[in-house]
């Protein structure tokens, strides 16, 4: 009741509490409880009295239980409350099973807030519902701004919304019924946006879901980047105009670029076999031994102009961590555009040096001319006043035959300078060839000449004297390379040459006429060979020749704008061919036009300028044995001034051209003014 004496009990009651009914009823709370337990309960007695409402609350007993108590009014027919139940529940175990959730929820609730992945809770209207602190700084929203309020929606790109609005409603329809992870584009709260990547899942038992959300920003454009920056490299690999391959550490071809493909070279395959296994053989040098080797010590390696088949190609081995770089580079035409160069330079070389020694044969044939003419002039004064008896006179006639020897000695020093180009008019070099072969086969016996004429032979403008000399030199020659005799063929040939044949001779391509003298002699070494052309060389011993002979028959065939070229093999014999170019249309060959020059008399007047002294004091002697009234002048000046005051009897003049001072070309114009 009111004074909270107990009225009733039921069997439970008594039973928990160990009491006799009789033991109970008309007793107060206070009298079967504690002090406090009686003071409580009446306060909520008094409290449902006043109120006419139900009050629950949770005890717990001496051994710990717990039971929910729930005390309800006990109302008469008007509705005033004359006494209370107490209906007492045992809720031990429940209370046991909600703290162990409390404290997994608790344990849940500190993972989900302190996992450093962004975690939202979101609730079937889309609303978050619950966040972590993850999540506050990947959107830079508070708690208190998202949770209940803001949509999933607002943090994502519009753009993206049209596709992810599906997933949501699909995955609470039916399990599987959308992707767990994907990506997508999220906005945070000052508008900047991120690249993420999702998990999503629900919550079983429930209409929410959770989402973890990774921030892959960095990632995506580190991805990006390095997909940029191999397309970038694969770009220029390909489009390299250099043909690459790359090699594993086992040397295992693992690709190559376009310039390898487009080489029209043999491919090798992919993942299938070792590096050059199959054509290694066709390198000069053993590429694959050198890859390997590479590969192995890490150290880079370059070739140059390697053979490969019919080509020539710089390979350079770069190793790196997985293998090793190939490049080879065709070089080819650079090979042979320096092989042409040094074709080029080679005769350039040559005449170069031959223009430089030719300026010094010019001058010593200039000076042992004069000194030959000094010998000569006094030796045929002496004669023309001695009787062919006297004891000397065969001497002195030995004199002049000695000095025409010398003299021709010069004259080949001569032909080599000048190139002996004289009198030049059309020639049959059939005719030529037959009579310089036969002038020199009836005194070598020992010689036999086969010869071999073409038919309809072109013409050839030519100074018919030097280029028989020359073809006799090559004769002497090859008779000198046959000791115990032997064998020379002689053949003409009409042939057409092209610019790359002439362009090192610094020729015009077309037609010429081809002489080829060959013996069966000792033959020379290339080195040799290579100056069979040299003025003063000579293989012969000393005394035995001048070594002027070959390079005067070079000077010769240039000069005559011709090419002459040697091959030799030693053993076996010995090839001069003689190029001369051919006239435009067939000329009758004039044949030779033989002079005699006879010594005559005079009684003119004539001006003999020389600054050799020798030159003055026998030319002047002779010219007056002739008969004639001689001036000497000793300079080109000398010579002016006599003939400003003697011209009016002066018939002729002989001027030497070199001459210190005023030269001869110059004195010579200067006369012609004082008399035209």
């Amino acid at each position: 009741d009111r004074d909270t004496r107990f009225l009733f009990m039921n069997e439970g009651y008594r039973a928990r509490h160990g009491v006799a009914l009789e033991d109970i009823i008309g007793k107060t709370y206070g009298e079967v409880h504690s002090r406090e337990k009686a003071d409580s309960f009446a306060l909520k007695v008094e409290k449902i009295f006043e109120t006419g409402k139900p009050i629950q609350h949770e005890s717990y007993g001496r051994d710990g239980e717990c039971f929910l108590k729930t005390l309800s009014p006990v109302k008469d027919q008007n509705g005033r409350t004359r006494a209370v139940t107490t209906v007492s529940k045992n809720i031990t175990s429940h209370k046991k099973v909600e703290e162990a959730l409390r404290e997994s929820e608790a344990r849940h609730r500190s993972v989900f807030e302190n996992t450093n992945t962004a975690t939202v809770i979101i609730e079937e209207d889309m609303t978050i519902s619950m966040m972590n602190t993850a999540f506050e700084k990947l959107s830079g929203y508070s708690k208190k701004e998202v949770e209940g309020t803001m949509r999933w929606t607002d943090f994502v790109a519009p753009q993206e919304i049209d596709r992810m609005k599906p997933y949501h409603d699909k995955r609470r329809k039916k399990k599987g019924a959308a992707p767990t992870e994907y990506e997508f584009c999220f906005i945070d709260k000052e508008g900047n946006t991120r690249d993420i990547f999702v998990t999503a899942g629900m919550i079983p038992g429930t209409n929410r879901s959770v989402c973890s959300l990774m921030d892959i920003t960095e990632s995506k454009r580190a991805e990006t980047a390095l997909r940029e920056s191999e397309e970038r490299y694969r770009a220029l690999f390909d489009n390299n105009p250099i043909e690459t391959i790359i090699v594993d550490r086992e040397a295992k071809v693992t690709g190559y670029n376009l310039a390898k493909k487009l080489s029209g070279n043999r491919l090798p395959h992919i993942n299938k076999g070792i590096m050059y296994k199959d054509y290694a053989a066709k390198h000069k040098n053993n590429m694959f031994e050198e890859l390997r080797e590479c590969i192995r010590s890490g150290i880079s390696k370059e070739f140059l102009e390697q053979e490969y088949e019919d080509k020539f190609l710089d390979i350079k081995i770069a190793p790196f961590s997985e293998g090793a770089i190939m490049t080879s580079i065709d070089v080819t035409n650079r090979k042979r555009a320096e092989a042409q160069r040094k074709n080029l330079e080679s005769p350039l070389q040559q005449a170069q040096k031959l223009k430089a020694i030719g300026t010094l044969a010019g001058g010593l044939a200039h000076d042992f001319n004069n000194l030959l003419m000094g010998i000569q002039g006094n030796a045929s004064l002496i004669l023309l006043d001695m009787d062919s008896s006297h004891p000397h006179y065969e001497k002195l006639r030995n004199i002049e035959q000695y000095v025409r020897d010398g003299a021709e000695l010069t004259g080949q020093l001569l032909g080599f300078a000048r190139g002996g180009k004289y009198e030049v008019k059309p020639t049959d070099l059939n005719k030529l060839g037959q009579k310089s072969s036969d002038m020199f086969g009836r005194t070598k016996k020992e010689i036999k000449i086969h010869k071999k004429y073409q038919q309809d032979i072109w013409m050839v403008e030519v100074d018919q004297g030097q280029i028989e000399q020359t073809l006799l030199n090559i004769y002497v020659n090859a008779w000198q390379a046959m000791p115990g005799g032997g064998e020379i063929y002689l053949q003409t040939e009409n042939v057409t040459l092209d610019k790359d044949y002439l362009e090192p001779h610094n020729l015009e391509p077309g037609n010429y006429v081809r002489i080829s003298i060959t013996d069966t002699g000792t033959g020379m070494d290339a080195e040799t060979a290579k100056r069979v052309f040299d003025p003063f060389f000579t293989t012969k011993e000393m005394g035995r020749g001048t070594g002027l002979g070959m390079a005067s028959a070079y000077g010769i065939i240039k000069n005559h704008n011709g090419v002459i070229s040697v091959y030799s093999e030693e053993g076996i014999g010995t090839t001069f061919n003689i190029y001369l170019p051919a006239l435009g249309a067939a000329v009758s060959d004039q044949g030779s036009v033989i002079r005699k020059e006879q010594p005559m008399m005079g009684h003119e007047t004539i001006l003999l300028v020389d600054d050799e002294e020798l030159i003055i004091d026998v030319g002047g002697e002779i010219l007056k044995f002739l008969g004639y009234t001689v001036f000497l002048a000793r300079s080109g000046k000398e010579a002016i001034e006599i003939y400003k005051e003697e011209q009016g009897s002066i018939d002729l003049v002989i001027l030497d051209m070199i001459m210190p001072d005023i030269g001869g070309g110059e004195a010579y114009d200067i006369l012609k003014k004082i008399n035209p």
